[in-house]
């Protein structure tokens, strides 16, 4: 069946209301009931001992309803869905009790009339904390097990993993022709959301209703009523607008679950709304990952074995519902798109007293991308080989899928070698490398550089539990309804938060139904109306819900052709359907979708002997076994550097992403770049720093910087290559490329730009002080 509208550049449905201002976020709920407002007391030490609280100034002010402590709810945990071997599982409470293990914990929440004076009363609360000795160093927590963050652990060590593809890795890597010995670190940073986390919760003692800035409302259904022990039917959760997700929003910290469970306790209706200093403090805190590596090569630049020691600090834990997966996942994820067949790692996540680990755009791959595109050029320079050509001979080819990597990932499709040749196409590769060679004898510091990674996405079921141990399914649900007037309605179990899933998944369905575009109206985020699903993360949507609605739409195009061919007199096999009217090819009758749902609805005698009444049908998809859908990116960069006072300048930016079938290149086009902008040279640059007693030094703007279009080169160009996957739209998915892409490429520039000092990258974010400090300190040698 001819495709209409997948493949085309359709503006987003619902873009123009949301720049009018006319979007619903959660902010703007007003709930029928009085509301009140939520504000807390945080922790301004990283560890401490809580020697007292006193609420009562608080209390006394007008309008405080009431102030809780952690003793308020003894039964409230943060529990936990993953579940291995080697998986430590300390308590979370909602508010911290008799000791503080992070700067911004929360300790005291106030409830009041307004949010002015839940903050002011907030201020009243008096804590007499006796401050100790934080361990910020997750080298320190390993070596000091006594000093324990979590009194529930036996040590500081949250988690370890090894692996190794053969019993003599060393010895492999020792008899290379070239080994490369290196320590790499990406420290912590977050991802910065348009709109912070929001959090209503109404309960009138028999239902809960929740207002939230979720990027999973039905598994946050499940959790809430775990966690407090109400009926899962009788908690709904919405999800209107989310400005963002990106991954802290698709986790439940202590200040969110302390909300639920105060509306539960008072059987009342609150709100909280977090302010960007708490949203600095203590959401979406990520990376924060070092790597000791060995890789050895041959004299032709062919890589044999990496071996790869990696250490994570997750803070103070970790938050539900992604645990220590950022870790794991860069553990499989070293590798790339690289063919060699010795590797091995062995893996440590430490608790610290920093705020606790959550998912953030990129989960783990941008450091695996950087240790190995690092490694990459090293390589080449030291073999004087062009980093192009060193890449080149070491990528998987097309005609070897499905491909199993060394770190036992099973790799579906791709065309690594058709995308480097495509990205030096379009950056003039040679034209740039002149160009920089050129600059150089003029004395300046240009550098080029290359990054390419390897992103498996919309991960089964058997691989998120039996590989995982993770208690979460890896298919989603689409429901398709044509109403009785013919209109189609498409519900899914999958949350918009900026991609546009109400165009994209509307450009599937009109194209399976053969109806107009304007005729479809897609539906996600309420946990009632809308079928069970896990939401949206690990890069999904599309590749899930985008299949699902594909499969769903072919049954209900099927369904119509029966009843329009009993009624048209005709076989089924001599119709077709487009732009909603039904044709036959033998004859000249037609059949509108609204006559055909009129049978279906009204004139039910009518049907075909057998065919129920109406016109719904549900698809449920997901990738099969062990199996990934396997999408990629390569970037290129053009860089320069004035060392003499460190300053970094992006002069041109290209980017060849294959995310197999496009539906939609506009949209495609739009996260591609919006993830390497905002979130792949901000996690480049820009770094969340702690002082020496553990408080976050970058807690606002003015440290915390975000990217502007000033930072943005004037070159940026996006290219695809569609080399479909093997689910039945071909789709991959691909909204987390820029952050995972634009680290290694951007790195290798300034490593390139900076190398005829001497000079290489082994840390990120870094920044113009960084390079300053390297360039002196090389200068002194």
């Amino acid at each position: 069946m001819p495709k209409k509208y997948t493949g085309k550049g359709i503006k987003r449905k619902h873009s123009y209301s949301l720049i009018q201002g006319k979007g619903t976020f959660a902010e703007d709920v007003d709930p029928p009931r009085g509301t009140f407002y939520v504000s807390f007391v945080r922790s301004p030490f990283a560890r401490a001992k809580i020697l007292s609280i006193d609420t009562s100034k608080a209390l006394e002010l007008e309008g405080v309803i009431e102030v809780f402590t952690g003793e308020d709810f003894p039964d409230v945990s943060l529990g936990y869905w993953m579940h291995l071997p080697t998986l430590m599982e300390p308590r979370r409470r909602p508010l911290a009790i008799d000791h503080v293990m992070y700067n911004g914990e929360p300790v005291v929440a106030v409830v009041a009339v307004d949010q002015y004076t839940a903050e002011d009363a907030a201020e009243l609360v008096e804590v007499n904390y006796e401050p100790e000795d934080p361990v910020l160093d997750p080298f320190e927590a390993i070596a000091n097990p006594g000093k324990k963050i979590f009194d529930d652990m036996k040590d500081n060590i949250l988690y370890t993993d090894s692996y190794s593809s053969t019993s003599d890795l060393q010895e492999i890597i020792n008899n290379c022709a070239l080994v490369i010995e290196e320590t790499y670190k990406n420290g912590r940073s977050t991802t910065i959301t348009l709109e912070p986390r929001v959090q209503i919760a109404s309960y009138d003692g028999d239902r809960l209703d929740i207002w939230s800035t979720t990027q999973y409302p039905h598994v946050l259904r499940t959790y809430i009523s775990e966690m407090l022990d109400i009926s899962e039917g009788r908690v709904r959760v919405y999800a209107l607008d989310v400005g963002g997700g990106w991954g802290p929003k698709s986790a439940v910290f202590s200040d969110d679950a302390t909300v639920y469970a105060i509306a539960v306790k008072m059987k009342a209706t609150v709100k909280w709304v977090e302010t960007r200093t708490e949203d600095l403090l203590t959401t979406g805190h990520e990376r924060d990952q070092i790597h000791k590596i060995r890789a050895g090569y041959n004299k032709n630049g062919r890589l044999v074995a990496f071996y790869d020691e990696m250490v994570a600090d997750v803070g103070a834990g970790t938050t539900f519902w992604a645990e220590v997966q950022p870790a794991m996942v860069a553990s499989v994820t070293v590798p790339g798109p690289y063919k060699f067949a010795n590797y091995g790692f062995d893996l440590k996540a430490v608790t610290t007293n920093k705020a606790p680990w959550s998912p953030n755009v990129g989960f783990g791959r941008p450091i695996a991308a950087l240790v190995m595109e690092r490694t990459m050029d090293m390589a080449a320079r030291k073999l004087n080989m062009d980093p192009a050509q060193i890449r080149k001979i070491n990528l998987v080819h097309k005609d070897e899928y499905p491909y199993k990597s060394p770190s036992r990932v099973v790799y579906d499709s791709g065309d690594y070698e058709g995308g480097l040749e495509k990205l030096k196409e379009i950056m003039h590769y040679d034209d740039l490398i002149k160009l920089r060679n050129q600059k150089r004898k003029e004395g300046k510091y240009l550098g080029i550089g290359l990054g390419v990674y390897s992103e498996y996405t919309a991960p089964s079921s058997f691989r998120l539990q039996k590989i995982l141990g993770w208690e979460v399914g890896g298919y989603e649900k689409a429901v398709i309804k044509v109403s009785p007037s013919g209109k189609v309605t498409v519900n899914l179990g999958v949350m918009d938060s900026g991609q546009g899933h109400d165009t994209v998944y509307a450009q599937v369905a009109a194209d399976g139904l053969g109806v107009d575009i304007d005729d479809v109206f897609v539906y996600e985020g309420d946990t009632e109306r809308d079928p069970y699903g896990f939401g949206s993360w690990a890069s999904r949507s599309t590749v899930t819900a985008g299949n699902a609605v594909l499969l769903a739409a072919e049954k209900v195009r099927k369904k119509v052709l029966r009843i329009a061919a009993h009624s048209m007199g005709t076989d089924v096999e001599h119709l077709e359907i487009s732009g909603g009217v039904i044709r036959s090819r033998k004859s000249s009758k037609t059949m509108t979708l609204e006559e055909v749902a009129k049978i279906a609805y009204r004139r039910s005698v009518e049907l075909p002997e057998g065919e129920e009444p109406e016109i719904e049908e549900h698809a449920i998809f997901e990738s099969p076994n062990e199996n990934t859908v396997v999408s990629y990116a390569w970037h290129g960069v053009l860089a320069e550097v004035d060392p003499e006072v460190g300053e970094i300048r992006l002069l041109k930016y290209y980017v060849v992403d294959d995310a197999g079938v496009i539906i939609n290149p506009l949209s495609a086009e739009g996260q591609v770049h919006g993830s390497t902008i905002a979130h792949g040279m901000q996690q480049t640059f820009h770094e969340l720093k702690y002082n020496e007693e553990g408080v976050l030094m970058t807690s606002n703007f003015w440290d915390y910087i975000p990217i502007s279009t000033l930072d943005v080169p004037e070159v940026f160009e996006i290219a695809n290559l569609e080399s479909p996957s093997t689910t039945p739209g071909g789709y991959k998915g691909m909204g987390e490329g820029g952050a995972i892409g634009a680290p290694p490429a951007i790195s290798n520039a300034i490593s390139d730009a900076l190398s005829p000092l001497g000079i290489e990258i082994k840390k990120i974010p870094i920044s113009w002080e960084d390079v300053w400090d390297l360039v002196q300190e090389k200068r002194n040698q």
